[in-house]
């Protein structure tokens, strides 16, 4: 056919105009039929039949139009003007010489035109490919597993699994699809299976990602267990640390022994306590605390009990601790947990005047320096100043910031210009810290001391200025320790008035693993030391179910005390000329005497 249409062209151009008119509406016909060939959107197979078929009806059509050019001398018609501008899109092609030297080749129309539909269903067959591989959410590619495999809506259009869920999370209720607007909904989101879907291969990847996690977990392990094996580490440190300290006391006990035995070096006290007497006090087991008035010779003991001997002074709840006057020998003061101090006569028993306060009171002491002075301690961790002059409420309150913790213990240390720490104040320890506040003209200076712990008792030993400071095991410090410490003074530029308190430790003594009362430890002399005060330490040990004597100096045990019952307060005593070491449980008093 392509053939015949160039002869027919070529014999446009030479003919008569008569011929060409006559020939016009056969060409017009070809044109409709190429264009339907072109056109043609049947099958293979029927659009080659077609094609065979328009060819020979072509041909036939081509004898027509050569017996008509040649009876027919008419003038041109437009059709044979639009037969001619077509031809020029055609030249440049079939122009062109065949590789042999021949001829040019020419393309029919027909063939040009299928070349540009073959091209296009090609390009369009990629796009399509193309878009049939990738989410049209985030543009990425689907795979076969994991978290962005292909899955449809219930309207069929195909997601990546994480997109989609992610779109329709997002939208809530009113979520519908991206491409046709339906509504959806997560329970409409199905996984697809497309039979001509090229997913990516993402085995390894996941294998990998699986790797990657299991080695996060094990690093998670291995972290836990090295947090666990330096928590041990530490604790074995301390054991090291402790056992250490032990091993020094030994070796300082027997060093001590082998010169006391040699008779070279200073004498070391050598504790000769025996019991003397027992005394029981309340059978319903709630003494509490001691105070002693050496010039009285009068030992006072805190009791809940029905004695007829024994007169009531109105307090309601426990005593938590006591304390006579400093000069008028017969006053006594106690605090207790019904928010009450009172000061009492104890010749008269009566109740000479109380204080009320807003919190239960755990400890009190008297003012060395001003007789009209006491202090009491709270369990909200105040400290109040009251003057016996004036009634009512107190004349100062102290408070640590940011602490509620019970005031343990209280201890009044008298100015004396003559030693090394001439300073006096008032000595406040709380469960979790020691404060001195230091007297001056203007009022009083807290001082922190650089001592830490779960205290449980404080006590001065006057003579030598020294103070003890018990506390009770805790995670920091596994052993119950006694730290006998001396205070320091140094003074602030020129003016001698001013200065910097602190202290520092002599000695440490472990203690124990076990303590569970509040019991209270004494700093004594050692009766009979010849050279200086030895000074020693008396506290009770709950496992051993003992009191045991410690000398300061070697931080060596010198003696232990049997006693079954746990020791609450410990007080040292003088009567006429003879010591003894008052110790006092819940129901009976014990008095050991040194001999």
């Amino acid at each position: 056919m392509a053939s015949d249409i160039d002869e027919l062209a070529v014999r446009l151009d030479t003919a008569d105009p008569e011929e060409v008119q006559v020939a016009g509406p056969s060409l017009e016909q070809r044109n409709q039929r190429a264009s339907v060939i072109v056109v043609q959107p049947s099958s293979t197979e029927n659009r080659i039949g077609t094609v065979e078929l328009e060819i020979t009806n072509e041909a036939q059509t081509d004898q027509d139009s050569r017996d008509s050019l040649a009876e027919s001398n008419g003038p041109l018609s437009p059709i044979l003007i639009r037969g001619r501008r077509r031809r020029p899109r055609d030249e440049d092609n079939d122009d062109e010489e065949t590789e042999d030297g021949g001829p040019p080749s020419r393309k029919s129309k027909s063939d040009s035109a299928g070349g540009f539909l073959a091209e296009k269903e090609d390009k369009s067959a990629v796009d399509d490919e193309e878009d049939g591989q990738v989410c049209p959410v985030c543009f990425d590619v689907w795979s076969n597993s994991g978290s962005h495999r292909v899955v449809s809506l219930k309207c069929g259009h195909l997601f990546g699994q994480a997109c989609i869920e992610r779109w329709v999370h997002s939208g809530g209720k009113g979520a519908r699809c991206p491409q046709c607007n339906e509504s959806a909904q997560k329970k409409d989101i199905r996984p697809i299976y497309v039979r001509n879907l090229k997913a990516i291969d993402t085995t390894e990847r996941d294998r990998a990602l699986s790797a990657l996690e299991q080695e996060k977990e094990n690093r998670r392990r291995l972290e836990l267990e090295y947090h666990k094996l330096q928590i041990q580490t530490t604790a074995k440190e301390q054991d090291i640390l402790r056992l250490q300290q032990e091993l020094q006391q030994c070796r300082a006990a027997l060093s001590g022994a082998c010169l006391a035995a040699s008779g070279q070096g200073a004498e070391l006290p050598l504790a000769g306590a025996v019991l003397d007497s027992t005394l029981e006090l309340c059978k319903e087991g709630q003494c509490r605390v001691m105070s002693y008035s050496e010039h009285l010779t009068l030992l006072v003991v805190s009791y809940a009990g029905t004695n007829s001997h024994l007169t009531g002074t109105g307090i309601k709840k426990p005593i938590r601790d006591m304390a006579f006057h400093l000069e008028q020998n017969d006053l006594l003061l106690t605090v207790s947990l019904d928010k009450t101090a009172k000061l009492v006569n104890v010749h008269s028993d009566i109740s000479v005047t109380s204080y009320q306060c807003d919190a239960p009171l755990w400890s009190c002491a008297w003012n060395a320096d001003n007789k009209y002075q006491f202090f009491v301690g709270t369990g909200t961790g105040k400290v109040l100043l009251y003057d016996m002059r004036k009634s009512g409420d107190a004349v100062e309150c102290w408070s640590e910031p940011n602490s509620m913790s019970p005031v343990t213990g209280l201890a009044y240390l008298p100015f004396s210009p003559v030693t090394t720490f001439p300073r006096g104040g008032l000595f406040v320890q709380r469960l979790q810290s020691c404060v001195f506040h230091e007297s001056r003209t203007d009022g009083f200076v807290p001082h922190t001391l650089p001592l830490d712990g779960s205290f449980t008792s404080l006590c001065i030993e006057p003579e030598t200025r020294h103070f003890l400071a018990s506390s009770r095991p805790s995670t920091a410090h596994p052993q119950a320790r006694h730290t006998v410490c001396a205070p320091s003074w140094t003074p602030l530029g020129s003016d001698s008035s001013t200065g910097l308190c602190s202290s520092h430790a002599i000695t440490t003594i472990q203690a124990g693993s076990q303590q569970k009362l509040l019991s209270r430890s004494c700093l004594l002399t050692a009766p009979g030391s010849t050279e200086g005060k030895q000074l020693m330490v008396a506290a009770h040990q709950e496992a051993a179910q003992c009191i045991s004597l410690w000398d300061v100096n070697s931080s060596a045990v010198l003696q232990k005390l049997p006693c079954s019952d746990p020791v609450l307060d410990l007080l040292p005593i003088r009567v006429n000329g003879v010591h003894f070491v008052a110790a006092l449980s819940e129901k009976n008093a014990r008095f050991y005497k040194w001999t």
